[in-house]
Order: structure tokens, then sequence, then C-alpha cells
């Protein structure tokens, strides 16, 4: 089979993968989101927390210092206590995790969504579901392997051979013109 044709159909499959995974994901997000419910949690504890983070650039591996913010809360939920964790971003500007920490110092009030049907889960207002640009985005990604895939299996046979495979055709050449 011609290299072109295989490489078409791995996108059309790559392709159609992203856009069923996409699709599911975005039904899953939109069918669960009537469980979560409002509610308040007490904030027990909120620190910032360091560590350190490898980056590799070509051969170079760096050192980066990052921040995260980490807040405890507890919340109750027909009757029963349960306790969350919040956040998920962290920054190499310790600054950025500090704000968050101050807005949210231990003692004060939190918004929060608990998921109803979990109690368990909880997230913290601003942290409200994943947001659906992601999932749009694999479905937009397989669109477009799909079209890509469909832009190679339409090449032909001749259309496209390695100049050192046998069988290639042979390159024109023009005979050079001595300037006179």
């Amino acid at each position: 089979m011609h290299p072109a044709r295989l490489g078409g159909i791995a996108f059309i499959l790559i392709g159609s993968l992203l856009i069923l995974l996409g699709v599911w994901l975005t039904y899953s997000e939109l069918s669960t989101q009537n469980d979560w419910v409002s509610s308040t949690g007490m904030v027990q504890k909120s620190e910032v927390r360091e560590f350190i983070q490898e980056r590799r650039d070509g051969g170079n591996t760096m050192e980066i210092t990052m921040y995260r913010p980490k807040v405890n809360y507890s919340y109750e939920f027909e009757g029963k206590q349960f306790v969350g964790t919040c956040c998920s971003f962290s920054s190499n500007i310790r600054g950025q995790a500090e704000d968050y920490v101050n807005k949210h110092p231990e003692g004060t009030t939190l918004d929060i969504f608990v998921n109803s049907k979990k109690p368990e889960l909880s997230r913290v207002g601003e942290e409200k579901g994943t947001p659906l640009m992601i999932f749009l985005a694999l479905i937009a990604f397989g669109i477009i392997a799909i079209l890509g895939g469909r832009h190679l299996l339409k090449t032909k046979d001749n259309e496209w051979v390695p100049a050192d495979r046998p069988g290639a055709p042979p390159a024109e050449t023009q005979p050079l013109q001595a300037n006179e």
C-alpha cells in the first residue's frame, strides 16, 4: 500500500478517536453539571507550597521554583462533615499564589460546589467544571486530522515516489547553456 494512503488512514482513525473522545467528554461534563450544588466551606488552612520543577530545553535541564496555593476547607452536606482541598494552578511567581491564599485566610468562608451524588467531591467556586473549550478543541483537532487524512487518501500512486526508490521517474534536467 502506498505510504501516503497509510498516513491518510492513520490520520482519519486518530481524528475519529479525537472527535469521539471530545463528544463523550462534552456529554459527560454537561450531563453531570446539574449534580453540582452550591454550598459554603470554612477555610481550615491556607498556605503557599513551594516545589522544584525540572524543565528541559534541548540538552539542558533547568530547575525552576514553582508555587502553588493550598487551601484546605471543611463543609457539611446532608448532615455529614467533609474536607476538601484546592487549588489546581501553580506559578513561578510567588505573588500569584500568595494573592490567592490572602483572599482565603483561615477562618473565612469559601463558595464551593458539592457533587450531590458523591458529596466527598467538591470544587471551589472559581473551579466549577472543566472548561468546555478543551473538549471542543479535541473535536476541532479531530476534524483537522480527518481532513488531512482525506487529502492524503486522494494522493495518486504516481504523485509521490522518493527519488532514490527504484521505479522513480528520472529527474527532469535542462542542458546547461554556456554564457557567451
